[in-house]
């Protein structure tokens, strides 16, 4: 468990079972509902607010997805839900982190606490099978994996001592670039100043100020909350240098500021259909449009990521072999 200020952040996979996962949520009271996320094949991820008295007393149907249903309606899964054979199943994964989401906007009275949702990574099946963006991550996963392996074992590892006898597995990795825009709260900016800063190159990885410097600040402890490893996070580019005379530009563009959170993943299939992205996009589209609503603050514009991915070879000590680049 993850826990920070008094609140669950995080439930790690195979920490615990039944018993003490229910043993977990009833000390917390503040965490009322249960979400099943699944990803459909256009990105979008699913979410209700499950009470989680439903959660206490149906479990296990939640695992073997018979607790919720939704149709093909609901979900983008061109070709496969049809109106004939709509139905598609919801099946919690037991096998990956689950993280609660706070709503800071709901502050339970009995705890003062923020209301939190264990939201659960899930899995939407079909009658033609498992149909969602991170069951067919897992499989392309598994199937690329064998493929290289049995290469590996045919032809060895070129440039490096290891027996190809000695590789036990292969394992995926990825690292991801987060990036997203913020709008500061001053006043805009004049389209030549930001293309005169842009050419010259003032502002990458420049500091931040302000509410600005703020948002990123808290944007890469909350990532840290979360267990998704954060290694830094920077300005890339955006906005113009300070000035004194700077006032009013009426016929300016807005004073956008490109940031980048960069981190490292593990396990296949976390959050989404690309590892934890899908989880890292939640976090911050929630923080910055919690921080919007207050005076004088900066303005989340767009969001987006670079996730790099890469192949090692395991050992079968477990030990990682590093061999070539990764691809992006």
């Amino acid at each position: 468990m993850m826990a920070k200020d008094d609140l669950v952040y995080v439930i790690p996979a195979g920490q615990y079972g039944k018993e003490g996962v229910l043993a977990l949520l009833e000390q917390h009271p503040e965490i009322k509902f249960v979400s099943l996320v699944g990803i459909d094949l256009a990105g979008n991820d699913t979410d209700e607010k499950i009470p989680i008295s439903v959660f206490f007393d149906e479990y296990d149907k939640f695992f073997n997805a018979t607790a919720f249903q939704t149709d093909g309606s609901s979900v983008v899964l061109p070709g496969i839900a049809t109106l004939s054979n709509a139905r598609v199943d919801i099946k919690a994964d037991p096998s990956v982190d689950w993280f609660v989401d706070y709503n800071d906007g709901n502050i339970d009275s009995e705890t003062g606490k923020p209301v939190g949702t264990l939201r659960i990574p899930s899995f939407l099946r079909h009658a033609t099978g498992f149909i969602d963006s991170r069951s067919i991550l897992r499989n392309t996963c598994d199937y690329v994996g064998d493929q290289i392996l049995a290469l590996v074992k045919k032809y060895g590892i070129k440039g490096t001592s290891i027996n190809p006898d000695d590789i036990e597995k292969i394992v995926f990795t990825t690292a991801t670039e987060l990036e997203f825009w913020v709008k500061t709260p001053s006043q805009d900016v004049a389209t030549r100043l930001l293309s005169a800063s842009q050419k010259m190159q003032e502002q990458y990885w420049q500091r931040t100020h302000g509410v600005v410097r703020t948002a990123l600040e808290q944007t890469v402890e909350r990532l840290e909350k979360y267990g998704l490893e954060p290694e830094m996070g920077h300005k890339e580019v955006g906005g113009v240098k300070a000035q004194i005379d700077y006032v009013e530009m009426p016929s300016g563009n807005k004073n956008l500021m490109h940031l980048i959170a960069d981190g490292a993943n593990g396990a296949k299939g976390q959050d989404g259909h690309a590892p934890q992205s899908g989880g890292r996009h939640t976090l911050i589209q929630a923080h910055h449009r919690r921080r919007g609503k207050q005076p004088n603050k900066e303005e989340l514009y767009g969001m987006g990521d670079t996730t790099d991915v890469g192949a090692h070879p395991h050992a079968n000590g477990g030990k990682r072999v590093g061999v070539g680049n990764g691809c992006r």
